[in-house]
């Protein structure tokens, strides 16, 4: 494997959680009562204050994290196959978390979108990447 490919899953994987950090600390500033639930979520494990609007608008933002996240590994790599690598421990993770360890506090369609939208939405991401 060239060291390019190495270089392009590592940022591929590292950018997926920049923009997710981003992208929740924009909402939050933009929107005071998700940043309350949020703060709830983050430090006392209670999710009931994030309501229906919240969690869709979060699921949206999947399809554009994933995406960028599966051009930019493609775009450094060069090779599209190498989103896979990138977000397959992101997988990994988003399974265990939305499937075993929130599933009880998350609506299903939630936990279900967060882990069906990783591969499809960073595939299509890699597809517009231009290889050099």
């Amino acid at each position: 494997m060239k060291a390019r490919t190495v270089v392009g899953i590592i940022v591929g994987f590292l950018s997926w959680w920049a923009l997710f950090l981003v992208t929740i600390v924009v909402i939050a500033l933009l929107w005071p009562a998700f940043a309350k639930a949020g703060r709830a979520a983050s430090t006392a494990n209670d999710y009931s204050a994030l309501t229906t609007s919240m969690l869709a608008l979060l699921l949206a933002t999947y399809v554009y994290i994933n995406g960028l996240a599966g051009w930019i590994a493609a775009r450094v790599a060069g090779r599209r196959t190498a989103m896979w690598f990138a977000v397959t421990p992101i997988f990994a993770y988003a399974a265990f978390q939305h499937l075993h360890m929130l599933w009880h506090a998350l609506p299903s369609w939630y936990n279900l979108g967060v882990v069906a939208f990783i591969y499809p939405f960073s595939w299509l991401g890699a597809s517009l990447a231009r290889s050099r």
